[in-house]
C-alpha cells in the first residue's frame, strides 16, 4: 500500500508567486532529488494556488504580500488560502517513506535543504501530514 504525505508550503515574504514556483520546480525539487536519491518519492506533485495580481491602488508592492496576489477562490476566506503550494508526495510503502526520512533527516542533507528553503519559503508556516487512504472517483 502506498504512503502519501501532503504539505502546505508558504511563499517567503518578498517573493512573487512566479519566483516561488520557479525556485520550487527548478531548484528545490532537483536538489531534494539529488540529496535523497532512490528514496525520493515515486511522485512529488506541486499544486499551486492560482493567484492574480491585485488591481487596487491600496495594495503594497506586488512582491510583498499574499494580498498583492489574491487566490482565485470559490469558497472560503482569503486567509484560508495563504499557502502557495499543496504538495503531494507518494511512496511505494511506509517502509520506503521511512527510508526517505532517514536520509532526509541526515544533518548534512538537512543543512542543504534548510538553506535552500530559506530562499523562497516561509518555513515558520510549513506543515505536512500523512494521508491514510486516497479514494478517487472517476467520471465513469
Amino acid at each position: 500500500m502506498t504512503h502519501i504525505v501532503i504539505a502546505k508550503v508558504f511563499r517567503k515574504r518578498g517573493t512573487t508567486p512566479t519566483e516561488f514556483r520557479n525556485h520550487y520546480d527548478n531548484v528545490h525539487v532537483p536538489l531534494l532529488k539529488s540529496l535523497t536519491g532512490d528514496t525520493f518519492p515515486l511522485t512529488h506533485t506541486r499544486n499551486y494556488i492560482h493567484r492574480v495580481p491585485a488591481t487596487t491602488e491600496h495594495s503594497q508592492s506586488a512582491s510583498e504580500t499574499t494580498e498583492s496576489f489574491p487566490a482565485v477562490q470559490y469558497r472560503g476566506e482569503p486567509e484560508d488560502f495563504a499557502f502557495d503550494s499543496l504538495t503531494v508526495m507518494v511512496w511505494e510503502s511506509e517502509e520506503k517513506f521511512e527510508a526517505f526520512v532517514r536520509v532526509f533527516l541526515d544533518e548534512e542533507v538537512q543543512g542543504k535543504i534548510i538553506e535552500d528553503e530559506k530562499l523562497f519559503q516561509d518555513r515558520s508556516k510549513k506543515m505536512s501530514v500523512a494521508i491514510k487512504d486516497a479514494v478517487v472517483t472517476g467520471r465513469e
